[in-house]
């Protein structure tokens, strides 16, 4: 199971659904627009599914991970 990516400058997170509310409002993002005023929009949930999102460099994302991979591993 793959849990990140690094996609151009950026890098992109799978987390538990429950967790998005947290990241979204953290700065996390599953929108990003590639350069300023461009027209090249990537939307994760349309790529990956609605698990997955933009990092922030927020200091919670290696807990999110966690807790993603910790469901994906099982009892």
């Amino acid at each position: 199971m793959i849990l990140a990516l690094g996609m151009g400058t950026s890098y992109v997170l799978r987390i538990r659904e429950e967790d998005l509310p947290s990241a979204l409002s953290a700065g996390c993002t599953q929108v990003h627009e590639w350069g300023r005023g461009s027209r090249n929009v990537t939307l994760l949930v349309d790529l990956y599914g609605a698990d997955w999102v933009f990092g922030a460099w927020e200091h919670r994302e290696a807990e999110w991970l966690a807790a993603s991979y910790a469901r994906w591993l099982g009892p």
